[in-house]
């Protein structure tokens, strides 16, 4: 969809003759430049504007009469500037792709960033719309801005995906009903429209290869599938059930490979919701769940906006996010700082303005952020401030924006000198300290380790246990129980027996010294945290 500025932009140039300018930020140049095409189409009678696409090096005019592009012409970025200067023929209408670098005061090209000054300060009616076409968070200089109007382009939503999915999969003789374009919606969201059609577009092509993962399925779907392409099956799946089976593999595989892209380009995990298991010993944090749930993830400022965890590695924090959306049935999304840094300038800022935008098609969503600590540590003056201003965009963004969105945040070693950024009222709606388990839920933790791992000990001896690891973490405990049970089967003895005590509490003890010496170094941090934050738990000693 475009912007409303492009709209009132346009109806200024075709009514009133005027000469209009704007800058779209937008995640799919080759999309919106679709879109601008189609609306010109239907808003402007014959003769249509004459429409050009400008490129650094090159320009192609649009023909009307055969709905494409006619051959490029290889010129410059300051002759095109040239054939739009000297341009009379009204109306017209210029593209420009990603002239950030050209508008640059240092580094660009004076003919490209004194090119609206001149325009709109030679006082004549040419009937020009001058489009710039950036991707987000692009910036232009001074000297060009107030020129300038602006808009921004949101990335597809999945009733905006409906249309093209169900034209991809006319395209290879299949139908679907609503809904299972709906599922595959979904499945596309977080991408560009381009993007999601070519990802749709190769996994159908993939899917008409021989398919053989279907043939299972009942009824006439079978006979659809014994034609040996998934759209044989498809089609023969009339009754529905094996139309399902289908849909769910398309789905299956465009996440899959949506996953991927979001990684390898974001550093963006989608989490798998874990909802059965309780997150042990922060009774405190469940319990304000339950209080604020119908406030987390609704839309507007009234919301929950978001809970900052603060406290010792491996004390369950990265649980509490995965649980949460769990029990909220939304997406929970997490992603590495350090991802988004670029050594080129500006482009962290934008790829965390690009961030920005990918969560708000996948409200409501759950955002877990991990190390926050990390901003002040590489923020300053090792990287000239980057990653605090790259912060700064994520958290006004989570502030200003009304999509049903909560943040969980984590820090494991925030230093109280410079934390105050992060923990400052109103960033965050509350602020809990999270601490090593207590006996209660050191015990708790262990039944359910050696639970995952097929084993049951008596209580006495979970009940000893607890109170022999003492200042160890979830995290600690976990692996504990797990490589005891690894010892127990490869020397052959009983869960319940003496010679398996023995092993567990020789592990305890290998392990204790250095236990101690990670209490130790948060020591500071804990009395910091328990006076600032709200304790979730009551701590190793209790």
């Amino acid at each position: 969809m475009l912007c409303p500025q492009f709209d009132l932009a346009l109806q200024a140039v075709m009514t009133h003759g005027d000469t209009q300018a704007i800058k779209i930020d937008t995640p799919d140049l080759v999309w919106t430049t679709h879109e601008i095409i189609d609306r010109l189409e239907k808003t402007c009678s014959h003769p249509r504007p004459a429409l050009y696409l400008v490129r650094p090096d090159r320009l192609t005019e649009y023909d009307w009469s055969c709905s494409d592009w006619q051959e490029t012409q290889e010129l410059s970025i300051d002759r095109s500037v040239e054939v739009l200067e000297n341009s009379h023929t009204p109306p017209a209408v210029f593209i420009f792709w990603n002239n950030e670098q050209l508008m640059d005061e240092r580094d660009g090209m004076i003919a490209v960033r004194l090119l609206l000054p001149q325009i709109f300060l030679a006082y004549r009616p040419t009937k020009k719309l001058i489009v710039f076409l950036e991707p987000l968070g692009a910036t232009y200089p001074a000297v060009v801005t107030p020129y300038l109007s602006s808009g921004t382009v949101a990335y597809p939503t999945r009733n905006e995906l409906v249309p093209m999915v169900m034209r991809e999969l006319a395209r290879c003789h299949m139908t679907a009903l609503p809904e299972q374009a709906d599922q595959i919606s979904h499945a596309l969201l977080g991408l560009t429209y381009t993007r999601a059609r070519e990802l749709l577009h190769l996994s159908l092509i993939a899917a008409q290869q021989p398919f053989s993962a279907v043939t299972n399925v009942p009824g006439e779907a079978a006979h659809g599938a014994a034609s040996g392409t998934l759209s044989g099956a498809f089609s023969g799946a009339a009754s529905g059930t094996g139309k399902d089976a289908v849909i769910a593999q398309i789905v299956e595989t465009l996440h899959r490979e949506k996953e991927q892209f979001l990684a390898q380009t974001l550093g963006m995990t989608i989490l798998r919701p874990m909802s059965d298991d309780l997150p042990m010993g922060l009774d405190g944090l469940m319990d304000d769940f339950a209080v604020h749930r119908h406030r987390i993830c609704m839309e507007g400022q009234e919301r929950e906006k978001g809970w900052l965890l603060i406290g010792p590695p491996g004390t369950g924090k990265t649980l509490v996010g995965r649980y949460l959306a769990g029990q909220l049935g939304y997406p929970a999304i997490t992603f590495e700082i350090s991802s988004i840094m670029n050594s080129f300038v500006g482009q962290t800022e934008k790829n965390m303005y690009n961030y920005c935008r990918v969560l708000e098609t996948f409200a409501p969503c759950v955002v877990y952020i991990d190390e926050l600590e990390k901003t002040i540590a590489v923020g300053g003056e090792a990287d000239g401030g980057t990653m605090m201003r790259a912060m700064g965009i994520l958290f006004s963004f989570l502030n200003d924006t009304q999509a049903p969105i909560f943040v969980l945040g984590s820090a494991n070693n925030l230093d109280p000198r410079h934390g105050l950024a992060l923990t400052r009222k109103g960033r965050f709606s509350q602020l809990y300290w999270v601490d090593l388990p207590a006996a209660a839920a050191r015990q708790a933790i262990c039944r359910a380790a050696f639970a995952r791992q097929g084993s049951q000990l008596p209580e006495s001896l979970l009940e000893k246990l607890a109170q022999e690891t003492r200042y160890y973490s979830g995290a600690d405990l976990s692996w504990l129980c797990r490589e005891a049970e690894v010892r127990r089967k490869f020397y052959g003895v009983d869960a319940e027996s003496r010679d398996f005590a023995a092993i567990l509490f020789q592990l305890v003890q290998e392990n204790r010294q250095r236990v101690e010496i990670m209490k130790n170094q948060y020591d500071a941090l804990r009395q910091w945290g328990r006076a600032y934050c709200k304790s979730v738990g009551p701590g190793p000693d209790a």
